[in-house]
């Protein structure tokens, strides 16, 4: 008897230098303890727990006695494109690390209900999964899914990563959700479910609306992002948390409630959300997050919950809003809060409006109406030549521009139909019909970017400084830069359609790409010697400049800038 058990010891021995301990029925096992299994792979032969695609995965296996099996092991049947379907036990707790992944043959998948942790990867690759089975919604809406999918929020900061990122649920490439073999269409969440876990029914298509019971008081971060089917949306009151991207990209989503328990939307809720057209607002809503509605191109219109306090960067970035309204308890205007907004034909900016962050309104390009009320402060990135992100950035429709006579901080001069900055008097927005009033100073940065209807302007005597971008993209044909101007930045007027550039003597400094103009053919400039102290940039026009354009200085000056680079680019100068 010793002998016997002696060379099972050596036989079990062998085996598991192998990777498992033993094989039975077309599955190989490792023993984890004295009473639990996990799946190590496919055995050598086809048996009762595999057959011809068909991949079982049972609640208990007897080897000499009963084991549980409890445990799917990490790459179990990475790269298997025979299994079709495959069967999880409800002993089985653990699906391990790219268990799955690469098995593009795999259609159906029925997940048992003990299963309480799904791994990265798990299902990586399993585009063609139709169905996934489950028998207790419960246990589901309690599985943690461990993703460990990373993106660049640098490079795109408001955007969902692409849902094949993502591979721990098999429900990500869009599957049918069926309970106890039916297919669900309202998904009615049990009695006993307090939060719905992160990205519990991400990619879910079947679902087209959603019964949360009082008991729920979270939902996960991705819980239901991508489900594209879903409608309409109700969050009840006992709701007091919403996770990343909870509901981002529901395409079909055309109205939601939030309940009154909420105090905050969370940031990107709704990104993405194409159809939604009306919001419900809770009592209690103090903040919308971060790009919550970013992306929302159905949104059309929206009335302020009297609660609300704040609204967060990017909140409506990219929406549909006709109309941008910013009145009640909002006192600050965070960066890129409604930048992109291409649908918006006026912006008032309400009397409790203090600050403004970088690129708030940026390419807001349909807007014609801007309106300034009494509190508001500071407009960032029109005088700061470091920081980029001019508040207006691209709102090259402007035609109109108000200012409450009672703010202290900002004026529209003379009816001019532009918007200064009293301490400084710099100009900070333009329209295509404004005229430069003599107070100003500084021309800002991107002042009249993109305003293409822009053909003609005079700059008054006052102004020592044109600014980065000033006149950038503008429909300028020709322009005369008087004897009070010093500096003119970089790009000031890069991609304009000027064909003639007067420059008086006073100027020193000519940014990089300055007149980058390509249908640039005379170049003026009043200045006797060319600047020798490095104030001068490298190259303030593009080689087609140079080529085509003639430089006419003054008389006896053309050998000095012959002589000087980057002047002697030119390729005709004449004085």
């Amino acid at each position: 008897m010793k002998r016997v058990l002696s060379l099972l010891a050596l036989a079990l021995a062998v085996i598991t230098a192998y990777g498992y301990d033993f094989e039975t029925e077309g599955l190989r096992f490792t023993l984890m303890d004295n009473s639990e299994l996990s799946v190590a792979g496919l055995g050598s032969s086809q048996g009762e727990y595999y057959r011809n695609g068909k991949l079982t995965i049972p609640d208990v296996v007897t080897y000499g006695r009963e084991y549980k099996v409890t445990k799917i092991e990490e790459n179990a049947f990475i790269g298997n494109k025979h299994i079709v379907t495959a069967s999880i036990g409800d002993e089985v707790k653990l699906i391990g690390r790219r268990a799955f992944a690469d098995c593009t043959g795999l259609i159906e998948v029925s997940i048992g209900k003990s299963v309480n942790y799904i791994k990265s990867e798990a299902f990586e690759k399993c585009k063609l999964i139709a169905k996934v089975n489950i028998t207790d919604l419960a246990a589901w809406c309690g599985i943690t899914f461990n993703e460990v999918f990373e993106y660049s929020p640098e490079l795109q900061p408001y955007i969902i990563p692409s849902i094949e990122g993502y591979s721990a649920n098999p429900l990500y490439y869009g599957a049918t959700l069926l309970i106890n073999g039916e297919e669900v269409d309202v998904l009615n969440i049990p009695p006993t479910v307090k939060k719905i876990s992160d990205y519990a029914f991400m990619g879910c298509l079947c679902i087209s609306s959603i019964n949360f019971p009082a008991s729920v008081t979270e939902i996960g971060e991705y819980s239901f992002g991508y489900c594209t089917g879903l409608k309409s949306l109700v969050i009840p009151n006992s709701v007091t948390e919403m996770g990343e991207h909870a509901f981002a990209y529901c395409s079909g989503l055309e109205s939601i409630k939030l309940g009154d328990g909420l105090t905050s939307t969370g940031d990107y809720t709704f990104s993405g959300c194409i159809g939604l057209k009306s919001i419900e607002w809770g009592s209690a809503i103090e903040i919308i997050g971060k790009a919550t509605f970013y992306g929302c191109t159905a949104l059309s219109s929206i009335s302020w919950p009297a609660s609300l306090t704040a609204i967060s960067e990017a909140s409506f970035s990219s929406s549909g809003l006709s109309e941008i309204n910013i009145s009640g308890n909002i006192k600050e205007i965070p960066k890129k809060a409604f930048s992109n907004c291409a649908a918006a034909m006026s912006i008032t900016i309400g009397d409790g409006v203090e600050n403004m962050e970088l690129s708030a309104f940026d390419n807001c390009t349909g807007v014609k109406s801007l309106k300034i009320g009494k509190s508001l402060k500071e407009i960032p990135g029109a005088i700061n030549q470091v920081t980029d992100g001019a508040a207006f950035k691209d709102c090259s429709a402007l035609e109109e521009i108000i200012v409450d006579p009672e703010n202290e901080y900002y004026y529209c001069p003379n009816g001019s139909n532009t918007l200064v900055d009293k301490a400084t008097n710099t100009l900070i927005r333009g329209c295509y019909n404004s005229e430069i009033s003599s107070v100003v100073k500084i021309i800002g940065k991107r002042a009249f970017q993109g305003c293409e209807k822009l053909k003609a302007i005079e700059i008054p005597s006052s102004v020592t400084h044109i600014s980065m971008a000033a006149f950038c993209s503008t429909g300028l044909i020709s322009i005369i830069i008087p004897s009070s101007v010093t500096c003119i930045d970089i790009w000031a007027f890069a991609e304009s359609a000027l064909e003639s550039v007067d420059i008086a003597s006073s100027v020193e400094k000519i940014g990089n790409w300055a007149f980058d103009c390509e249908y640039l053919t005379q170049f003026i400039y009043r200045r006797p010697e060319p600047p020798t102290d490095g104030s001068l940039h490298s190259d303030f026009a593009s080689s087609t400049v140079y080529q085509n354009a003639t430089l006419y200085v003054p008389e006896g000056s053309a050998e000095l800038y012959r002589a000087q680079y980057p002047w002697n680019r030119f390729v005709n100068i004449k004085e």
